[in-house]
């Protein structure tokens, strides 16, 4: 099975503050890919209010949009600028 030997890791702690905190789902999959998907879609056509997620060490490559970011807080609203779903590699 493909997924067999893999680990998820819920980032509950790594999303936040913000007002807009609950409305973001996110998991890191075996250190090396990390998934961010928005819930509760139409109460964020006003945006994100500055709310941050917390990357974990390492440089990480947002798949959709061709951006790399480092370890540290960025604004969701960055890091899902124009695809609503984030889908980060590790670089390194």
């Amino acid at each position: 099975m493909l997924l067999e030997g893999r680990t998820y890791q819920h980032l509950t702690d790594a999303v936040g503050p913000g007002e807009k905190s609950a409305h973001v789902v996110s998991f890191l999959q075996s250190e090396e890919v990390i998934t961010i998907a928005p819930r509760l879609f139409l109460n964020l056509q006003d945006g994100w209010h500055h709310t941050v997620i917390d990357l974990p060490e390492g440089r990480w490559r947002q798949e959709f949009e061709d951006q790399v970011f480092g370890s540290g807080l960025y604004q969701m609203g960055d890091v899902l600028h124009t695809f609503p779903v984030g889908l980060l590699s590790k670089l390194e």
